[in-house]
């Protein structure tokens, strides 16, 4: 079964319909000008008065609107799809012969008698529906050729629509990318630190309380402040403080963390971004090995150039790759600044590195 194209729904908004009725009042215009140009220069070249010559143009009109939309809404969507197109061909033969009929049954019944006012002498209905050549020669070639400028009308306004659709559906799909990226780094990040809490608290830690207090903060963030698109970048900053100092209380001697944060000014940033690259280390590099872990983190921003450095230490022998935050950041960074980023990670011996950079403005 045939259903009509969604896109085709042209008449939906209210600017769509201003142009549909901007464009048939300039083709009114157009077809009235001629009369009125040679009525002022005192040249009659059809003996008609204007008031008649504009009824006639707007029983004309009507027959053309009838048709225009009768092709743009009905058949050319079928002819376009090849849906059904013989039945359609047989739609669109009979369509046009009824406005054909429809528009010699108005100029015989109303527009004439209102304009001689006289009645009777009319066609019969049978003889207007049998009378082919003057349905074909004054009714059908006017009426379709006046049509074409409607129709290429129709063809830019409905392709500047499907334009207009097709970048909504990409914003709103890179939206629900983020907000399901999102969705995915808030539980991986819970989840990694409420194991750190229940080792604090299986160990008995006069540490668990802080560390319950500091979590309540990183979720205070997590939870209410980071819906937006972009964050400030000084908040990303405190979070990834509470963070580290959160994993201080955990591991305690075992850390050596060597952090460096320069900012010149108040700029904004996607949010977790950081957070995920920082917990990446902890992660692969200090839940992995046993001994001391060095850690490095550096971030300096100034002048709209955003850069970040970090380092940790790990075991070769025990290493696996980057998990989901890590793919999440990649993703992340590819929607929200598909050309304005550069990220890179590397091995050297013992110590992963991963250098982040991002043009903020």
């Amino acid at each position: 079964m045939y259903r009509r194209n969604p896109e085709n729904e042209f008449l939906a908004s209210p600017q769509s319909k201003v142009l549909h009725i901007a464009f048939w009042g300039i083709l009114f215009l157009f077809y009235l000008t001629p009369y009125v140009f040679s009525e002022k220069e005192g040249v009659e070249i059809i003996d008609v008065a204007l008031d008649d010559r504009i009824f006639r143009i707007l029983f004309r009109l009507t027959a053309i609107m009838a048709c225009a939309y009768f092709l743009a809404l009905r058949i050319l969507p079928r002819i376009l799809w090849g849906k059904e197109v013989i039945k359609t061909s047989l739609e669109f033969i009979l369509g046009i012969y009824l406005i054909c009929v429809a528009s010699r049954f108005s100029v015989v019944y109303l527009l004439e008698p209102i304009q001689s006012h006289k009645t009777g002498n009319q066609e019969t209905a049978f003889e207007i529906f049998t009378q082919w050549k003057v349905l074909f020669r004054y009714y059908f070639i006017g009426i379709f050729a006046g049509t074409f400028p409607f129709l290429f009308f129709h063809q830019l306004l409905e392709r500047q629509q499907l334009l207009r659709h097709q970048l909504r559906i990409k914003a709103e799909k890179k939206t629900a990318e983020l907000a399901a990226l999102k969705a995915q780094l808030n539980p991986h990040f819970l989840f990694n630190t409420l194991n750190n809490i229940y080792s604090l608290a299986v160990q008995g830690s006069p540490m668990t309380a802080v560390s319950i207090e500091k979590l309540s903060g990183i979720l205070d963030y997590l939870l209410y402040r980071c819906d937006e698109k972009f964050v400030p970048l000084n908040q990303e900053i405190n979070l990834l403080n509470n963070y580290i100092s959160l994993q201080k209380l955990r591991y305690s001697n075992r850390l050596l963390i060597d952090q460096e944060f320069s900012i010149d000014s108040d700029y904004s940033i996607a949010p977790l971004i950081l957070l995920t690259m920082v917990e990446n280390m902890f992660k692969h590099g200090v839940e992995k090995t046993t001994g001391k872990a060095i850690l490095k983190i550096k971030i300096n921003a100034t002048k709209g150039k955003f850069c970040m450095l970090t380092e940790n230490t790990f075991d070769p022998q025990s290493h696996t790759e980057r998990g989901i935050g890590f793919k999440n950041v990649r993703h992340q960074l590819h929607l929200i600044y598909p050309t304005r980023h550069q990220i890179d990670s590397k091995e050297i011996g013992s110590i992963y590195r991963t250098q982040l950079k991002i043009n903020l403005t």
